[in-house]
């Protein structure tokens, strides 16, 4: 992963409002134009009293221990999570736009990079389909640093973005997600109600939907080339009942026009703004 200049990170953050672009004469950054290594993202819809969800949980968890690449969010929406305490706006929206007849359909379903294609009740599909997924090539780059304030709880991120051929010319966006891991908390499983179930990879909110006007879907990026481009995120204030230690920041470069996920990328929320020397790696 490329290292960012920390210090250099919050000192721009600090300088501004909302996302923005970083001069190039701004940005000390190593940076090397991406090598087509494909990262790829599940997004599962769940919900806590989803009989058949917890089986769809262990099937994520096991492929990403067989693909290194492999993020997972989990997104809990629709009849099944009516009494989750896990229910975003920003989850709604997406449950919304990609799986809005999932309350017919039925959990636990999910999409591969955001292709539109929901496999819904058979996990045993979603390895093929991240199997597929791996192989195809990218042509973008996605780094992400953060800074966390423990004292304030605010979160500012940084991401690197870069391609790695001038001819590409899609319309994309980034989206900075939060999930959390370790929450305990009930869970209908195969018609048992357990009390103390661990939920990971729960889907929290979006860097935007704290704004005025809410923004779910992330700001619009120029990605330069050879060049990479820095983005430095607004603050994000992380309410009181989430643990920072267990979250995660979830980086995706999609296609404005189709959805299409270009790239994901994840980190830690805290340790990767830790390292002492200033940098994180």
């Amino acid at each position: 992963m490329k290292k960012f200049g920390i210090y250099t990170m919050m000192m721009a953050a600090l300088a501004l409002g909302a996302c923005n672009e970083i001069d190039e004469a701004d940005r000390l950054l190593d940076y090397t134009p991406p090598t087509g290594e494909r990262n790829v993202l599940l997004e599962e819809f769940t919900g806590q009293d989803c009989p058949n969800c917890p089986e769809g949980a262990r099937e994520a968890h096991r492929l990403q221990e067989t693909y290194f690449g492999l993020v997972v969010v989990g997104i809990h929406a629709g009849v099944f999570a009516g009494r989750s305490a896990f229910v975003t706006d920003a989850g709604n929206e997406y449950w919304e736009h990609f799986y809005s007849d999932g309350n017919q359909r039925g959990y636990p379903a999910a999409m591969i990079n955001r292709d539109g294609n929901v496999s819904t009740g058979y996990q045993q599909q979603w390895a093929s389909w991240v199997a597929s997924a791996v192989q195809l090539p990218t042509y973008y780059e996605l780094s992400l640093a953060t800074v966390y304030d423990e004292a304030t709880r605010s979160l500012t991120v940084a991401s690197l973005l870069g391609k790695s051929t001038i001819q590409t010319d899609e319309s994309v966006k980034l989206l900075l997600l939060l999930t959390e891991n370790g929450i305990v908390s009930f869970q209908n499983s195969n018609g048992q109600l357990i009390e103390n179930y661990v939920h990971d990879h729960v889907l929290r909110g979006a860097i935007g939907d704290q704004d005025a006007e809410p923004n779910y879907w992330g700001v619009d990026v120029e990605i330069g080339y050879p060049d990479a481009t820095e983005v430095v995120s607004q603050p994000y204030v992380l309410p009181e009942e989430w643990v920072a230690e267990n979250m995660n920041v979830v980086g995706i470069l999609y296609d404005a026009a189709t959805y299409e996920v270009l790239q994901v990328e994840e980190v830690p929320l805290v340790a990767a703004s830790s390292a002492e020397d200033g940098e994180t790696e």
